[in-house]
């Protein structure tokens, strides 16, 4: 989702997805929202069925109502009255400019998960530099937390689009990273552009590295370090080209 599209388009969108056999998962960024708007939204989501949702706090230098922080909305206390199963959250591999201890509030926000019995996993931001994806994953665990970790990754975006979108969503750390290794690879339309797969492949190779030095890490019955690990996609590209892309990467 763009910040600042139209709730309506939202919901348009979330509709369509749901009559084609879908699970649409909005995000919903908390400083773009005030009481009123936040419940009409949620109401909207109830009534077609949503029942999964990424809440993240947005980029919005000043807060549109009450709601500074995702773990503001969850305070609120009334999100889970609206029929949501499961409610993610953002990590950030490369740190925050609106918060000093992005993991300490990461473990507010997965406490009030455990203490409502809410299912909630972990998103990671856009990230194109993977070994500091898997630092944070390992701090993660060091913590004692074992929720499922979504590592943020592109579908297949052309190197202009990746930039925009980059910016759009506050990864400076990640569009000079981006720059400086722009030729990593090509679009589907073989236009150069980031290759995803080469960022599966380093995700897999830091993972790799770490548990031959650590071969107690390889033991499931000691528990993985990077055991629940998922991938998540964002369609920077293109809804159809990431969905095709993912189904060729999981064939």
């Amino acid at each position: 989702m763009i910040p600042g599209t139209p709730h309506e388009e939202i919901l348009l969108l979330c509709g369509r997805l749901k009559k084609e056999g879908l699970c649409p998962v909005p995000h919903i960024a908390a400083r773009t929202l005030n009481r009123q708007s936040l419940e009409e939204l949620l109401s909207g989501f109830r009534d077609l069925g949503v029942c999964n949702a990424l809440l993240l706090a947005g980029d919005t230098p000043v807060p549109a109502g009450e709601f500074s922080s995702a773990m503001d909305v969850l305070r609120w206390g009334q999100i889970k009255n609206y029929g949501f199963r499961q409610i993610d959250v953002v990590a950030h591999p490369e740190g925050s400019s609106w918060m000093k201890d992005p993991v300490h509030f990461l473990m507010q926000k997965l406490d009030w998960a455990k203490t409502e019995g809410v299912e909630m996993d972990i998103v990671t931001q856009v990230c194109f530099d993977m070994s500091k994806t898997v630092t944070l994953v390992q701090q993660l665990r060091s913590l004692g937390i074992q929720n499922t970790v979504r590592v943020g990754l592109p579908g297949p975006t052309k190197l202009d689009t990746l930039i925009k979108y980059a910016e759009v969503c506050g990864v400076g750390p990640s569009i000079q990273y981006l720059k400086e290794h722009a030729n990593c690879g090509t679009t589907t339309e073989g236009e150069m552009g980031h290759d995803s797969e080469s960022l599966l492949d380093q995700l897999e190779g830091h993972i790799r590295t770490l548990q031959e030095a650590n071969p107690q890490m390889r033991d499931l019955d000691q528990g993985l370090q990077f055991k629940n690990i998922r991938v998540h996609l964002y369609s920077f590209g293109g809804f159809s080209t990431t969905a095709e892309w993912g189904k060729n990467m999981k064939n």
